[in-house]
């Protein structure tokens, strides 16, 4: 243990003069860190971070996705806000979009800023396919309402991209650039 001569109020050893009370309080907590007091704690900085997305599920309205700003998507229930059901980890951007598939209420889409789509089973936290076609932010993401393959996206390049996943995993079976334009949204048009 070791002990300070400082003058209460000083800044301490170590620390510029005039640092004032936050120079203070940083010796302390620092001094307590090294003394063990809050080892049991959690963690003493946190960071809480902002959501992007998010979709409810199509079999249970209380359950949701919410995709984050640092790139994770979590399983959510309006019964429970202080805990993730699931997490989810693969993208290393912001989660721009994401939507439960029409199809299988176990599958789920996301786009990110980090340039890829990822296709999601509920349960396993990793990822059952990534798709990536340029180097464009992919700003939105959805299901073809019609077949159970098909999704389209949207990137920050103005690129429109049309996936089916039955034919290829390795690049969109259509594409449509608009030049200096910025797709931010999609939406397929319900037919009949």
């Amino acid at each position: 243990s070791s002990s300070s001569n400082a003058a209460p109020g000083s800044p301490g050893p170590g620390l510029p003069a005039g640092s004032g009370a936050r120079a203070a309080a940083a010796a302390a907590t620092v001094a307590a860190l090294r003394n063990g007091v809050g080892a049991d704690r959690d963690a003493l900085i946190s960071r809480n971070t902002g959501g992007m997305s998010f979709d409810f599920s199509p079999v249970d309205s209380r359950i949701y996705l919410a995709g984050t700003e640092d790139g994770h998507i979590h399983k959510c229930s309006t019964s429970y806000s202080e805990q993730y059901l699931e997490s989810y980890s693969g993208h290393i951007g912001p989660v721009y979009g994401l939507q439960w598939s029409p199809f299988n209420p176990k599958l789920f889409i996301s786009c990110s800023g980090d340039w890829t789509i990822r296709l999601w089973q509920e349960g396993r936290q990793q990822q059952l396919l990534s798709f990536q076609s340029s180097n464009e932010e992919v700003l939105d993401v959805q299901w073809c309402p019609n077949n159970s393959t098909v999704f389209g996206a949207v990137t920050a390049g103005g690129r429109l991209e049309l996936w089916d996943f039955a034919v290829s995993t390795l690049q969109p079976v259509v594409q449509h650039a608009l030049t200096k334009t910025s797709m931010t949204g999609l939406l397929f048009a319900k037919v009949g």
